[in-house]
């Protein structure tokens, strides 16, 4: 399949190539798109991203329409150090990892989405079916630990920005279908009057899924209200509803599989979602110099969950409200005639979340308060026009009260403090050609779940992940070309792993382990070299290694295994790679191939490698899209295929209880299509 995959690529590159030297003459020079990021906790200076010391990756509204993806996660899985994995059977809950940072239960990745942190309180999960997918102007990928953000973000940070009201009116509407009885029905409209502007987006979609009872059915309305009195003042509103319904085929063994990759022989399991969320942001310009950003929310979310597996059993529910708020001020100076922008704010955030339910082993009945308090600050000192210094540091506290209503002698309360550090320098060699070196650490505080809820594995006396990271890249940045490389090394320290003692891996302990290391090499390329084509390509080495060992329960033998330093982490390929390229033969047309190479990866319980792996796989997206003016009216319409090639895969597996894995199977190839009509 790999040389398969090669192929492909190198035929893409030079059918890119050929035709370039066949249209160079008659072409006019393209520019790739202009980048700038958010590089402090609010959005507030844009700055250009040459000047930022790491490997931030922008995805803007044009690459997520052209990548044909359906999902937020189907957007990310085509950048550098990220990888997605289903565990439950529903193409809206995969999970997403950065820079190898897995494990089978916590994700240590944090997600913004308008400056608010959307990872639920209770397992740092981000339900990304709640975000408005359709509704999203631009994401930003910041791989590693960056101590402005605070705790949780080991793996990195993925901030979403949703779009804004344009100044002229418009309102579209679109249906589309596609295979599996996907159907999708959407509404916006947005504009701007005076000093106001407004967008609002509704949502419908629904399908029966690819497996047996896998069906998801999904509902959004987002609005977006703005306010602009003057030059110095732009304040804005955002509210968000979404109620869904997704059920979970879970997993199959090797000869069910063979049998039937479509089939679920434990219907039932589900998962709904209801959220509501209001965001308030503020920016202030005070002076020519100062400034300050001020973002504030309130969220409530209900997630019931039911789940009927071979070994376990049970329903649970889940209530959280959540509030919070950050102030954000921004100085923008000369010292000596050498610029200096001094960032400083503070950030609270509380978190009420209970779980009540009951499963195969014990009821649930639980209480949960979180405060969290922080202050940062970040300073950027140009020592000349093309060299800049970095530093910042966070200091978090965390407190989590935790009360059992059914079992008191696992209540508790944890209190956590944390100062992180942050230090880093851009030199510009040339207009085109920027080199960094970064240091910086992360931290991740124990979940509830870890530290008290089951009797048996969680542990009070769990200590938080601690991780220092070092980063060295280069950034080339012309009209034409876009091209970025990283090396990083990720020193983990108490990294929490679940130690299994029993078959099912349903009795074990949580415990900090002594070390674990990420290092690799991630690179892109953008190029347009005329009006008639664009391509990209993005590679990942990863490396996600145990450095200290331990002993667990083996599945497989039923006895122990022992997990020495130098045994990879589960579920993390060493390679990854994606290439895609969009042609634009006539006016209002576009045609794009992307395609994704994942190399083989271990599974989960067999963290002392001795089973075979997860098989790799290639996959291959087509779509192609036209839109035509009538009048004033702009007509579209578009078809695009996933897996092309009908690829058998899977992204997850498990030892579990049996010798042989499980496994939750991707789907085949699939067609899906629509109409729209946009009013100007």
């Amino acid at each position: 399949m790999s040389k398969l995959f090669l192929a492909i690529t190198v035929g893409l590159f030079v059918v890119l190539l050929t035709a370039h030297q066949c249209l160079a003459q008659s072409s006019e020079p393209q520019q790739l798109e202009e980048v700038v990021v958010s590089s402090t906790r609010l959005q507030d200076i844009p700055v250009d991203i040459r000047r930022v010391p790491a490997n931030i990756s922008v995805i803007t509204q044009k690459e997520i329409k052209e990548s044909g993806a359906r999902t937020i996660q189907e957007v990310l899985q085509y950048q550098p150090g990220v990888t997605i994995f289903d565990q439950v059977g529903n193409d809206f809950q995969q999970t997403i990892v950065l820079r190898g940072f897995v494990n089978d239960g916590i994700i240590p990745v944090t997600v913004l989405v308008d400056g608010v942190r959307v990872n639920a309180p209770d397992f740092n999960a981000v339900d990304f079916d709640v975000v408005p997918f359709e509704d999203v102007e631009r994401i930003e990928i910041l791989p590693g630990p960056n101590s402005i953000y605070g705790k949780n973000a080991l793996g990195g940070v993925i901030n979403i920005i949703t779009k804004r009201g344009a100044k002229e009116p418009q309102a579209t509407i679109e249906g589309a279908w596609g295979s599996f009885h996907r159907e999708r029905y959407r509404g916006n409209t947005s504009g701007a009057l005076g000093h106001y502007d407004y967008y609002v987006g509704v949502d419908r979609e629904t399908e029966n899924g690819f497996r047996d009872q896998s069906a998801a059915r999904i509902t959004q309305l987002f609005g977006k209200f703005g306010f602009r009195p003057n030059e110095t003042t732009d304040l804005s509103m955002t509210l968000t509803h979404a109620n869904n319904h997704l059920l979970q085929a879970g997993s199959l063994t090797e000869a069910e599989l063979a049998v039937n990759r479509r089939q679920n022989p434990t219907p039932g399991d589900f998962q709904d979602n209801e959220l509501n969320k209001i965001t308030v942001d503020g920016r202030k310009k005070l002076s020519s110099s100062l400034s300050v950003a001020v973002n504030g929310f309130y969220l409530h979310q209900n997630r019931h969950f039911f789940t009927s597996g071979l070994f376990l059993s049970g329903t649970s529910a889940t209530n959280i409200f959540s509030g919070g708020g950050t102030l954000q001020v921004t100085h923008d100076t000369r010292i000596a005639d050498h610029r200096n922008v001094l960032v400083a704010g503070g950030e609270f955030n509380r978190h009420d979340f209970d779980i009540t339910g009951a499963n195969t082993f014990s009821p649930t009945n639980t209480v949960s308060g979180e405060n969290i308090y922080a202050g940062f600050v970040q300073d950027t000192f140009n020592i000349t026009e093309a060299l800049a210094l970095v530093a910042g540091a966070r200091y978090d506290v965390d407190r989590l009260d935790f009360t059992d209503n059914l079992n008191s002698s696992v209540s508790g309360q944890k209190n956590f403090f944390r100062l992180t550090p942050r230090a880093g320098v851009t030199y510009l060699v040339t207009d085109t050609l920027s080199l960094y070196a970064s240091y910086s650490e992360g931290f991740r505080t124990p979940a509830q779940s870890e530290l008290f809820q089951v009797v048996g594995s969680s542990n009070p006396g769990l200590g938080p992940v601690k991780s220092r990271n070092y980063e060295i890249g280069g950034r080339w940045q012309s009209d034409r070309v876009k091209a970025a490389v990283a090396l990083y090394q990720a020193d983990v320290r108490d990294e929490i792993f679940f130690i299994c003692t029993d078959p099912t891996c349903a009795q074990g302990t949580n415990r900090n382990l002594d070390k674990t290391r990420r290092r690799g090499i991630e690179g892109s390329v953008k190029v347009r070299p005329n009006k008639w084509f664009d391509m990209y390509a993005n590679y990942a080495f990863t490396e996600a290694t145990f450095q200290s060992s331990f002993v667990e329960f083996d599945a497989v033998s039923f006895g122990t295994q022992v997990v020495q330093a130098g045994d990879s982490l589960p579920l993390v390929p060493k390679h990854q790679l994606a290439a895609g390229l969009n042609t634009y033969p006539v006016e209002g047309m576009t045609l794009s191939l992307n395609s994704l190479y994942v190399s083989t990866k271990f599974m989960f319980g067999d963290e002392g490698n001795n089973q075979k792996r997860l098989p790799g796989y290639f996959l291959l997206n087509a779509r192609a899209a036209y839109e035509w003016k009538v009048r004033r009216e702009i007509i579209g319409f578009f078809l695009q295929v996933h897996n092309l090639l009908d690829t058998k895969y899977e992204t997850t597996g498990r030892f579990i209880g049996s010798p042989s894995p499980v496994f939750v199977p991707a789907p085949g190839i699939s067609l899906f299509g629509g109409l729209s009509i946009r009013f100007q």
